[in-house]
């Protein structure tokens, strides 16, 4: 049972840092077999450990975009984030979330009104995102396991909801800020941080999470991510700590409540 809002319980969580882009890699389960995908299909999701270490830390994320592997494999982790969430007071404007349109569940559809009614609580904005792949190797994979037409019909329901947004050929990372040229940026070395005139700090564009809390590279195998894109660990360290160690601060840091600004 997913929690109902409260104004009297928000808290305060000024303390807490704010994510101009998070991408949550929620599980590495896939029902696919793409030639080409760097999904490692071990069936590994998210622990609750992890989502909740992420989300104690934040105040505020601008745009959370959740994947896999195929998040609907994983719909107790899901609600568990979007509970996670709400726990936290974590102020959150837009959501994407990308599938493979293979398998429909009504539940999935309420867990995306749960967190949708979520947004415009916090923000008075209803911005949830549906992007289903569609591609080359996709559509082989599908017609190899027998389940082209199947998916279609699948698919079609989604588009048929009001959260259906795009079609994409690979997990869409939807960064937003305008403060900076290189708008798609999915590795810790071009992490930035930036003030946006209102005495917060920042972290963007864009920080990744796999299941295990390491902060890694999106379009990486779950090997290259545990070792060759292995930025830190946030079941040891702050998200704070990782993010500074990884960029060039350039003024003296009040994490909190002074302007400063921070580049590569």
């Amino acid at each position: 049972m997913l929690p109902c809002y409260n104004v009297g319980d928000w808290g305060d969580n000024m303390n807490r840092i704010n994510i101009n882009n998070l991408a949550m890699i929620i599980t590495n389960k896939c029902n696919l077999e793409c030639h080409d995908c760097v999904c490692s299909n071990n069936n590994l999701d998210m622990s609750s450990e992890v989502i909740d270490i992420t989300f104690n830390q934040l105040n505020r994320v601008n745009n959370l975009h959740i994947y896999g592997g195929e998040p609907v494999l994983a719909l107790d982790t899901l609600e568990y984030m979007f509970k996670s969430i709400f726990r936290n007071r974590v102020e959150l404007r837009t959501l994407d979330i990308t599938i493979n349109g293979t398998k429909y569940d009504e539940d999935f559809i309420r867990l995306l009104d749960y967190i949708n009614r979520y947004l415009i609580y916090t923000f008075n904005t209803a911005d949830v995102r549906l992007s289903i792949l569609r591609d080359t190797e996709h559509k082989n994979s599908l017609k190899r396991l027998g389940i082209y037409r199947e998916t279609l019909t699948h698919v079609k329901k989604y588009m048929e909801s009001k959260y259906f947004y795009e079609f994409c050929k690979e997990p869409r990372i939807i960064t937003r800020s305008a403060n900076f040229p290189d708008n798609y940026v999915t590795y810790m070395n071009k992490i930035k941080m930036f003030d946006r005139k209102n005495g917060v700090c920042h972290v963007g564009p864009l920080i990744t999470i796999n299941p295990n809390g390491i902060i890694t590279k999106a379009d990486a195998t779950l090997e290259e991510q545990e070792e060759l894109y292995n930025y830190g660990d946030i079941n040891s360290e702050s998200i704070e700590e990782i993010a500074l160690k990884n960029c060039k601060v350039i003024k003296p840091r009040d994490w909190y409540n002074k302007t400063y600004y921070a580049a590569r």
